[in-house]
């Protein structure tokens, strides 16, 4: 599966991912790339399983960060990545969970924010964050809050005014029958003619194994 490529070409951005190791890990190198923005990245999942009282427990530790260039201001944040946790694997509510502090670093003007992932008690509570924004003295001027399902908010610590800063995409109709996917997931495995004719042979959209799942044919993918 090694070149495995994917592409997505919207009217606001280019996505574009290549597999670039399968053997002995797994590297997925990325760049998103839209109107006064730039991200590149990789993803190298580090899995590992824990037993946790029987219940099964997947963690996944995401090594390398995610850097962020804004043409228009020459500015450049490095992201780090937060450890993903599945909990319940074996018995119970199945859900996923973030337990971990996490920051960005705008490396031009050294401003950074903190964000503490707040783990969950259940899959039925919702996965909250608090977060700290500082300028370039290391002087808090901002407070996020909020949950990485649903919205963000900042406050001014001066100012005290709070502002929606982000919101969950909605669901598609029927979303427990779509895997529970918003629009923009269920379009990233989208083809027609032609795009058949522009994509390249590798993308990972020709892959029949994850069509047949798509459709609902478990069998015929496995084989």
């Amino acid at each position: 599966m090694l070149g495995e490529t994917f592409e997505m070409v919207t009217e606001s951005f280019r996505f574009l991912a290549e597999k670039v190791e399968h053997n002995p890990t797994q590297i997925v190198a990325f760049c998103l790339e839209g109107k006064g923005f730039r991200i590149n990245g990789f993803n190298h999942p580090q899995p590992k399983f824990k037993f946790n009282g029987g219940r099964g427990l997947l963690e996944v530790t995401q090594l390398g960060t995610i850097d962020i260039y804004f043409s228009n201001f020459n500015e450049h944040i490095s992201v780090s990545k937060p450890t993903i946790q599945c909990k319940n694997i074996i018995w119970g509510g199945l859900y996923i969970d973030i337990e971990q502090e996490i920051k960005a670093v705008n490396m031009t003007t050294k401003e950074q924010v903190v964000i503490q992932f707040i783990a969950r008690k259940s899959e039925k509570v919702n996965s909250m964050i608090v977060g700290t924004a500082f300028d370039a003295n290391n002087k808090k001027v901002s407070e996020l809050s909020g949950s990485w399902l649903d919205e963000i908010h900042v406050k001014d610590s001066v100012s005290g005014v709070e502002e929606r800063l982000w919101t969950a995409m909605p669901l598609v109709e029927d979303s427990h029958m779509q895997y529970y996917f918003n629009k923009q997931a269920i379009l990233m495995n989208f083809i027609n003619e032609a795009m058949e004719k522009v994509l390249s042979p590798t993308d990972s959209r020709f892959r029949t194994d994850l069509r047949f799942y798509e459709e609902g044919h478990v069998e015929q993918a496995e084989a």
